[in-house]
């Protein structure tokens, strides 16, 4: 008998947890609407013990979500998902659980020889053969009823993870890879992975920040960690409290004193923010050079670095081929080139390539690249 419920009380929230906790394993999905606001919200949750235990959980019937934070912090069963950061960081917030024992089965499959970027569809065909309903993504998750399309389609996206996860297993285990990816795993036990990011970090994340001098980088910054508490409070995009580019603009043309917000008009209401604007630049300019973002320093890269680059990645995805492990999973172009750029003083800290798994699997290779450059 295939079990479809929908989940709408404790009660029926309670006797899955419950059935999971024996079985030592559930997975997970959720479907969200993430248009017009700062946070996602949060439409549905999918749960799924076996192809025929599936379930959805309406987020709107059923706002109390504690049972659910309950097994997501149980190390002791295993959260099986696809691409699971999103969805758990999620879940973080609307249980206040951090996950533990995650199974995403999208990292583990570049280590069991295949592609780590497969999406749903092609890693369960690839694994257990499953035909999943087609898309429903541009929908609408906060609609009420669901319709059958949706609901085919939310419980098809967990339906066979158990049964991917185990193919998943079996492969990894025939490589030996079982440590590999327990490491890899074991990221997502990391509570800061969930952390909502320092507002006064947010300006790293500007578009066009490079060609602006340190100080107006502090000028940046503060307007930025601004406009994220603005953003948040509200709820809203942060386009929709300022766009980048005006940011940008702002920081650039930043002087003590009386600044004319009029020539942005039309880009944004300047008469909304003016006072907490002007505050951020007076602040930004008033940071001492010591406490200033540093700019980094353009580095040229010659036609020799970027040879050798070029080596140590054919190097890698020739490896990668033969040990059958996916190199995107590995490393980037960016992070070899950060790699053999600080050449032999670079630090594990700085460098995942030099800790764990990827150090055995390439990272001294690449060392010794740097020494014989």
């Amino acid at each position: 008998m295939v079990k479809n419920l929908l989940i709408s009380t404790e009660d029926e929230l309670s006797r899955v947890v419950d059935r999971a906790t024996r079985a030592g394993h559930i997975a997970i999905d959720t479907e969200f609407v993430w248009e017009s606001t700062y946070y996602p919200r949060l439409g549905i949750i999918q749960l799924a013990l076996s192809e025929a235990d599936c379930h959805i959980v309406d987020t709107l019937a059923l706002r109390e979500l504690a049972l659910l934070g309950r097994v997501l912090s149980d190390p002791s069963v295993a959260k099986i998902l696809h691409d699971a950061q999103q969805d758990l960081t999620i879940l973080h917030r609307v249980t206040g659980s951090t996950p533990r024992n995650v199974f995403d089965i999208q990292q583990v499959a570049g280590l069991a020889g295949l592609s780590a970027t497969l999406c749903l569809e092609d890693l369960l065909r690839e694994t257990v053969g499953a035909t999943l309903v087609p898309s429903a993504t541009r929908t609408n998750w906060l609609q009420r009823p669901l319709s059958d399309r949706q609901t085919a389609y939310a419980l098809d996206d967990v339906r066979y993870l158990p049964a991917a996860r185990e193919k998943l297993l079996a492969r990894v285990r025939d490589r030996g890879r079982e440590a590999w990816m327990a490491e890899e795993l074991a990221l997502y036990d990391d509570p800061g992975l969930y952390a909502e990011r320092d507002p006064r970090r947010q300006f790293e994340r500007v578009k066009g920040r490079a060609k602006l001098p340190s100080r107006q980088l502090a000028v940046l910054r503060e307007l930025a960690a601004w406009r994220e508490d603005e953003a948040r409070q509200r709820d809203l995009p942060r386009g929709h409290v300022v766009p980048d580019q005006v940011l940008l603009d702002l920081a650039a043309r930043a002087r003590h004193g009386a600044l004319d917000l009029g020539t942005l008009r039309g880009r944004f209401d300047p008469g909304k923010y003016e006072v907490a604007i002007v505050a951020a630049i007076e602040k930004g300019l008033a940071a001492k050079e010591h406490e200033r973002p540093r700019v980094a320093p353009r580095t040229a890269r010659d036609v020799a670095f970027t040879a050798r680059v070029d080596r140590a990645l054919a190097y890698l995805r020739s490896k990668a081929i033969e040990e059958g492990v996916d190199a995107q999973l590995v490393a980037s172009r960016a992070e070899l080139s950060a790699l053999m750029a600080d050449g032999i003083s670079a630090s594990a800290e700085a460098h995942r390539l030099l800790r764990g798994w990827r150090r055995e699997f390439i990272g001294d290779e690449v060392l010794s690249l740097c020494r014989r450059s």
